[in-house]
């Protein structure tokens, strides 16, 4: 079944999303939704539009949007991290990105290698710890975040993944038995709630025109931290093997979630303070280009 469904994918891929389509297609695809774009918004020209925009989608009323062609910097995850220092809130939710992902792929990549080195867990052991952990992510993603986040809001439901996480890699470190591994998949569904809350509080403080772009160059982040983290983890764990402590590595982890929990600090709190900040934000742009209009002007 799983097969069926890849393979589906990929003829949707290839043979229907716009992206995928040879330039013909693709133009007549483009004419074909900026008509009715037109059609829907009266006189204003949607190839201006997409053209002043900012982003690689542009949305127009009722959905429609008119699809633009992406420049390489784009994907380039170092331009990404360029673009996240370009605001003080993207640069807080980079810091906290950076920070946690480098420190939970370092987990997710060693802890299956951990548990059967330190504590001789035999497969279907291991099967039955990654199936809880899976569990754990389920429950959280189906269950805690439609309940957290809307209820505590994006940054305390943020602070309380990554407690939860720090906690999770502290008893990492110190576990002397196998029970205790399993209970990290308790603290992994509070955990789970940090990349939604980044998601949500992006997408509701961030301009339209920029929430695409915002949420790539944190992706672009994240695949840094995919091969960071288990590239510098691995090493660690492989040196402590000997040591009287050797669950010592995920100390670093907890250190680095802290730290991320400590960024959190930075982000404004209710919609409200956030809706303010960029008010804030605008004037000080729109005054710091004004003597530039005026010389223009003169």
């Amino acid at each position: 079944m799983t097969l069926i469904l890849t393979v589906l994918d990929l003829f949707y891929i290839y043979f229907i999303l716009p992206e995928s389509l040879n330039h013909s297609k693709r133009n007549e695809f483009e004419s074909t939704v900026a008509a009715s774009a037109s059609s829907e918004m009266g006189d204003i020209s949607t190839t201006a539009i997409a053209d002043n925009s900012s982003s690689s989608n542009v949305a127009f009323q009722g959905g429609v949007g008119v699809s633009r062609r992406a420049s390489s910097s784009w994907w380039n995850p170092f331009e990404s991290i360029r673009y996240l220092t370009t605001d003080p809130l993207l640069s807080s939710i980079g810091r906290i990105t950076i920070l946690y992902y480098t420190a939970l792929h370092a987990v997710v990549s060693t802890l299956i290698l951990y548990a059967a080195r330190q504590f001789h867990l035999g497969p279907h052991r291991l099967g039955e710890l990654m199936a809880a952990l899976g569990l754990s992510t389920m429950l959280s993603e189906a269950v805690l975040v439609r309940i957290a986040i809307p209820a505590l809001g994006e940054p305390r439901s943020m602070r309380l993944g990554l407690m939860s996480f720090t906690l999770q890699c502290m008893l990492l470190a110190v576990a002397g038995s196998p029970w205790q591994l399993f209970f990290c998949a308790i603290l992994a569904i509070p955990g789970n709630l940090v990349y939604p809350s980044i998601s949500s509080l992006v997408s509701t403080s961030v301009k339209p025109e920029d929430v695409g772009r915002a949420l790539g160059s944190i992706n672009g982040v994240k695949s840094l931290t995919e091969g960071l983290g288990p590239l510098i983890f691995g090493t660690l764990l492989t040196i402590s093997e000997t040591h009287s402590l050797p669950g010592w590595p995920y100390f670093i982890a907890a250190i680095m979630s802290a730290l991320a929990w400590h960024a959190t600090k930075a982000l404004p709190g209710e919609s409200t303070k956030r809706a303010e900040y960029y008010m804030r934000r605008e004037k000080v742009d729109y005054e710091e280009m004004e003597p530039f209009n005026e010389r223009n002007n003169a």
